[in-house]
């Protein structure tokens, strides 16, 4: 569904990303992880098409990505940002029917959008809030409604900047398993996470990005292995499998056998400096 082939980006001469090279299969979610600068965000930009590789291709449902105009793209690609849905003044019904707007080739929805809206209304458990105002909503509520409305689009493939970003851990799986149960449906994920052992519980695949190149690719337990973890964090961890679905879990070393970080050491000097 999506290709990427030696994507690389610089500014001022700076390698923001070099020679990344990934798929992503329909029904088949993929997480990307990597600490923060390592070119997350700037490869999200390039698969969305926000901005253009300097070197690379993308080939999205085999044609390049440069090919498609933005309405049929959008047919093809949702795209849920890190702050997917700002507290605007519209209901909650309003804002997924805008899924439908590149489907609909009149001003006004026909049956077929409605009943796209309806369903995606009572599949994410929305349908009792339609009438209630966005800017009303917590932080999660208004993450679900942006899923809400990406899935009323109707797309083969979704792209998902750190959805969990400032949800508790309750809203934080109500997402991920919305997520879940459409890539069930055959649509191919793609996902942006800092939560590594979120990544390895909710994705088939794993991407890890070490200043810009890819460090790390494969299933969960090939990826989220002490060393790897060691090599582009920085930190010592231990790894173990989830009691219920055996999936690698990450846990700190006790702080004794971690030894201080750099951070505290440095306020440390300063201190007695």
């Amino acid at each position: 569904m999506l290709r990427a082939k030696g994507l690389t980006k610089r500014y001022g001469g700076r390698f923001a990303l070099e020679g990344v090279d990934l798929r992503v299969e329909q029904g088949e979610t993929v997480g990307l992880i990597g600490p923060n600068g390592s070119g997350k965000s700037t490869l999200v930009r390039l698969l969305c098409g926000e901005e253009k590789p300097d070197e690379g291709r993308i080939f999205l449902a085999g044609r390049e990505l440069s090919a498609w105009s933005p309405r049929e793209r959008a047919k093809q690609m949702a795209v849920l940002p890190q702050e997917a849905l700002p507290p605007v003044p519209f209901t909650v019904e309003e804002v997924v029917k805008m899924g439908r707007h590149p489907h609909m080739r009149r001003p006004w929805m026909g049956r077929e959008d409605w009943n796209v809206v309806e369903e995606v209304l009572e599949r994410t458990g929305l349908a009792p809030a339609r009438h209630r105002p966005v800017n009303r909503l917590s932080g999660g509520e208004r993450q679900r409604v942006a899923i809400a409305k990406a899935m009323a689009q109707e797309p083969r493939l979704m792209i998902l900047d750190e959805p969990t970003t400032y949800l508790d851990v309750r809203y934080q799986l109500e997402v991920l398993d919305a997520v879940h149960r459409w890539k069930k449906q055959g649509v191919a994920i793609f996902m942006v996470l800092h939560d590594l052992n979120l990544a390895a519980q909710y994705c088939d695949r794993l991407l890890l990005l070490k200043e810009g190149e890819l460090v790390g690719e494969g299933r969960p337990s090939e990826v989220i292995r002490s060393d790897l973890i060691r090599e582009v964090y920085g930190v010592e961890v231990l790894i173990t499998p989830h009691p219920d679905s055996g999936v690698p879990q990450v846990l700190l070393k006790a702080r004794e056998e971690r030894g201080s970080s750099p951070i505290v050491r440095a306020l440390a000097m300063g201190k007695n400096g």
